[in-house]
């Protein structure tokens, strides 16, 4: 939403740039999704198209606002549909909270950080990272090759606690913080299509 603290007019939206021509360059074509949709329009978009992006940004998230309850309705027609979702930054965030209905992030030290990942046993096997040769995972894993810009994160307590979160997913990769505190890095469904 723009401004992104508004939480009442649903009057403007912003759709980054930098998502567009990423999925552009892969060859798909970008329909924004509203948030002063209604459900009906909302699942008439859904039922045309392959996939959803939950991009990043700065939002606190509302769960009584109009664009955090659509992107709930959106998570849960994918669950009950396959729909793929994909959620960057604050879509990773939203798509935890969102599914769980409240705030279980913690603060980390992480703001404009390059690092590395640790990939789980199951990310090894994921969708997600099926095409990583063993030079990908080396790099994922032993050189700075991730940036994060968030100061939000998931805690594998928080994943464990949060049973909707640890029963539809499965953990792919770790991540550290500046101070060396571990986090959720990336998650992928045990269906295979909601990714964060």
């Amino acid at each position: 939403p723009e401004p992104i603290d508004d939480y009442t007019s649903n009057s403007g939206t912003v759709v980054v740039g930098s998502y567009v021509r990423w999925l552009e360059s892969m060859g798909a074509e970008v329909v924004a999704i509203h948030q002063w949709y209604t459900t009906e329009e909302i699942d008439y978009l859904l039922s045309k198209i392959n996939g959803v992006l939950f991009q990043g940004g700065g939002r606190d998230f509302n769960y009584t606002a109009k664009w955090e309850t659509n992107g709930v309705h959106i998570l849960n027609y994918a669950k009950q549909t396959g729909l793929p979702v994909w959620g960057t930054c604050m879509g990773f965030q939203f798509i935890c909270d969102g599914l769980v209905g409240k705030e279980i992030l913690t603060r980390y030290n992480h703001m404009t950080y390059l690092d590395k990942a640790a990939v789980t046993e199951e990310g090894k096997k994921c969708k997600a990272y099926a095409k990583f040769t063993e030079a990908d995972f080396d790099t994922f894993q032993n050189k700075d090759s991730t940036i994060y810009f968030h100061t939000w994160g998931l805690s594998k307590e928080a994943f464990d606690k949060e049973e909707v979160l640890s029963s539809l997913f499965t953990i792919t990769s770790y991540g550290n913080d500046a101070d060396g505190n571990t986090f959720v890095n990336s998650i992928e469904s045990k269906t295979g299509n909601i990714f964060g």
